[in-house]
């Protein structure tokens, strides 16, 4: 555990998929939204987070579609940022962007969390990253939680708050409840990290 600039890293780098291993699930949520920022994030599921400011069209689609119906992100109604060039990329977005319908005069969508589900040859993991930013294009440097775990690994401990928070996600569907049950059954929650990620898109 460490604090120290150094030792940062992206939020980008604690999401992407570890080798040989695709995402299968996963549920982003933020306050406010950059879709360019989005696009970055697509990419790093998608398996082409190396190539970030590389990749050509057709690297883009096939991160589109390696995410395609495996990917929902959370914001604040009315809390989209758009550029104003290149909308023509963002149609791809369409189906993923969900808006939090609230009444900011009372309350507002502020929940800030990740939680991505990765499967491989030897089964599937999880990453659950709670932290207090948006995701939007600020490179402010912010500590954050990362948690990691296995389905049926031996070790760690399986966190009953952890379930309470994806079964209070506002739609049954943004994880189906098989999935939902691994979670809350077979999943130990074996490693944690706590330090300064580089923003690096994400603000």
């Amino acid at each position: 555990m460490s604090f120290s600039r150094d030792s940062s890293y992206s939020i980008f780098e604690a999401l992407k998929p570890p080798d040989d291993s695709e995402v299968t699930h996963a549920v982003v949520s933020t306050y406010s939204l950059d879709l360019v920022t989005l696009l970055g994030l697509v990419l790093t599921l998608g398996g082409k987070a190396d190539e970030e400011f590389e990749t050509g069209p057709i690297g883009l689609i096939d991160a589109f579609r390696k995410v395609r119906g495996k990917l929902t992100v959370l914001c604040q109604i009315k809390r989209i940022v758009v550029p104003r060039k290149h909308h023509s990329i963002l149609l791809l977005l369409d189906g993923i962007v969900r808006q939090v319908v609230a009444d900011e005069r009372k309350n507002s969508w502020r929940s800030k969390f990740a939680i991505i589900r990765y499967e491989n040859s030897e089964g599937s993991s999880w990453r659950l990253w709670i932290g207090s930013r948006n995701l939007t294009g600020s490179r402010d440097v912010e500590a954050g939680l990362l948690l990691t775990g296995k389905v049926s690994s031996g070790r760690g401990v399986v966190l009953d708050d952890v379930t309470d928070l994806i079964n209070r996600l506002p739609r049954a569907d943004d994880l189906p409840r098989n999935i939902q049950s691994e979670l809350s059954r077979y999943v130990g929650l074996d490693r944690l990290e706590c330090g300064l990620p580089r923003s690096t898109g994400v603000g």
